[in-house]
């Protein structure tokens, strides 16, 4: 079985992505929402922000589909994402913090 694969099994619950889509005429953020398979672990961790702000998230996701910095996670805002790289270097998942 591949890390890919086993990874999939591994996801067994479900989130509500809203991916950033655009901005509307009064310049908020406008999403699509779609459900995910994913793990979703509640804990504390110490993250940066995108503008480098140390701040304290609360939960931690994993999931393969590919989540952008701007986006939104069962309405929590995507604070940090690291890839999750198999032995050969692929990408075979994210671990998102929010």
């Amino acid at each position: 079985m591949s890390y890919s694969n086993a990874l999939a099994a591994w996801l067994k619950q479900s989130v509500t992505w809203s991916r950033k889509t655009g901005s509307d005429a009064y310049n908020k953020p406008t999403y699509t929402d779609s459900t995910i398979a994913a793990r979703k672990e509640k804990r504390n961790r110490t993250a940066r922000t995108i503008t480098n702000e140390q701040v304290i998230s609360s939960t931690t996701i994993i999931t393969q589909s590919e989540i952008g910095q701007y986006d939104e996670i069962d309405g929590e805002k995507v604070i940090q994402i690291m890839d999750m790289v198999d032995g050969e270097g692929s990408v075979i998942g994210y671990e998102v913090l929010l």
